[in-house]
């Protein structure tokens, strides 16, 4: 181990332009990121001011690393900063090769709240990327670090050093950036949104032979869509990731929180889903008419067999025709998409009129009743009961026609229906009305299995809520 000033050395954690970072223990024993200057830019006016300007650009914040200590040593600038154990988001991105927008949000929501605290006091870090960003182990926080070439909106610095030399990282800079105009918060968006791109696709927006290619592309060339690129992101989110990498500033996003909402926002509606929800009410609403028309159809035909006297006890026949009539709407909530045959008989049916005309003295034979399909594709509710008429009984109306035998009410008898003749006239048939009482609605269930970043969509159908009432 070696000695810097009062720290000890234990390792490199990493070099880049500007200095190397050592893992280094205090004189109090305390273990710290120490930032050292490179030697070779010692000398260089622009350079040393830079260094020794860094510390006191690192707002307090969060999710920006936390500065300890700033001094010189042996002609050398340095300072030290929290050790964040962790890794960088250039480390992830190398194991994973992509993120999922899921698996993104947080990170993207803890830079943006970073970058907008140092936009707020007037501080531009110009130099975004997944190097300068730590994942916490311990917490997943995302913490920003490295703002050794950040500006001051007041500052004199420029965004080309000597040489011509680009000031930032090409893979990520702006097309202000790159040109060597002033610079604004909304270059820190494009960076942001060019990060972004790289992490959601596997791949940077732009990549060339050199920095300078690069720059010209991100002057010049508009990136491939994101979603073209990984059609597992969703266009919407494509959308808001695209309009971060605007060429203009003023089409950006005003604040990278703002990137940061329209992200998340996207990500929870999920319009794609739209259409085949809306669907699904469609084919609900008409499985319903369908069911409306089946019922009276039946009904209709079933009055042929009612005249004045009831073959059957009233209370037998009314139970009856209602479990025929719950029967029928139960067979059509066991599946989402089913066809299921029912058939009503007749006689029971005008057992239903006539248990509310007790008065009556002769009873007609019903007809039979022809089989009808229903189709539907949403279950429908039939918990709630069907009730039966209680209005005052009047005589019904007779027919001429074969008589049948007088039966014996009981709870149990089942009617044999039998053919109507000829000259037999049909009564007014019952109606039935079929109201929707309410709808719920379930919204799609985004369902993220672990480790596969990629979400299981379970589209849950609207539930039509019904009741039917029927009325002589």
């Amino acid at each position: 181990m070696s000695q810097f000033c009062n720290y000890e050395l234990i390792g490199e954690l990493g070099k880049g332009g500007m200095g190397s970072v050592y893992r280094a223990r205090r004189s109090d024993g305390t273990v710290v990121a120490l930032k050292v200057m490179n030697p070779e830019l010692r000398g260089n006016t622009s350079a040393e001011e830079r260094f020794r300007r860094a510390p006191t650009l690192y707002p307090s914040h969060p999710n920006i690393v936390e500065i300890y200590d700033a001094g010189e040593c042996n002609n050398t600038f340095y300072f030290a900063m929290r050790l964040v154990q962790g890794e960088s988001l250039a480390e992830v991105l190398h194991l994973v090769h992509k993120l999922a927008p899921e698996q993104y949000l947080p990170i993207l929501r803890d830079i943006a709240s970073a970058l907008d605290a140092a936009h707020a006091r007037g501080i531009i870090h110009r130099d975004i990327k997944p190097s300068n960003i730590l994942v916490e182990a311990s917490s997943g926080r995302a913490i920003l670090t490295d703002f050794d070439i950040a500006k001051d909106v007041g500052s004199h610095f420029t965004t080309v050093g000597s040489a011509g030399q680009l000031i930032g990282t090409a893979r990520y800079m702006s097309p202000e950036q790159a040109a060597g105009k002033t610079i604004t918060p909304a270059s820190d968006v494009y960076a942001l949104g060019a990060m972004s791109y790289e992490l959601l696709a596997g791949r940077a927006p732009f990549v060339g032979d050199n920095d300078f290619v690069v720059a010209r592309m991100h002057l010049q060339d508009v990136p491939v869509d994101l979603h073209k690129v990984n059609t597992a992101i969703p266009v919407n989110v494509s959308a808001v990731v695209m309009r971060a990498l605007s060429k203009s500033p003023n089409q950006r996003y005003p604040s990278a929180g703002a990137f940061a909402k329209a992200f998340a926002d996207a990500l929870r509606k999920q319009p794609s889903l739209a259409p085949p929800v809306k669907l699904a009410i469609v084919a609900g609403m008409a499985a319903l008419l369908l069911i409306a028309f089946a019922t009276v159809f039946m009904l209709s035909n079933a009055s042929g067999g009612r005249n004045g006297k009831p073959s059957q006890d009233a209370s037998s026949s009314g139970q009856t025709s209602t479990a025929a009539l719950v029967q029928l709407l139960s067979s059509t909530a066991q599946t989402s998409v089913i066809s299921s045959t029912a058939s009503l008989n007749a006689t029971e049916l005008a057992q239903t009129s006539e248990a509310q005309n007790p008065t009556s003295s002769t009873s007609k034979s019903g007809a039979i009743q022809p089989t009808s399909t229903i189709a539907a594709t949403l279950p429908i509710d039939t918990s709630t009961s069907l009730p039966t008429s209680s209005s005052t009984p009047v005589p019904s109306p007779t027919s001429t026609g074969t008589s049948m035998p007088t039966q014996t009410p009981t709870a149990t008898h089942t009617a044999t229906p039998t053919l109507l003749p000829a000259t037999h006239t049909p009564t007014p048939a019952p109606t039935a009305i079929i109201k929707i009482t309410g709808i719920i609605i379930r919204p799609p269930i985004l369902y993220f299995p672990t480790p596969t970043p990629t979400p299981t969509i379970n589209l849950i159908s609207p539930i039509y809520i019904t009741r039917i009432v029927i009325n002589p």
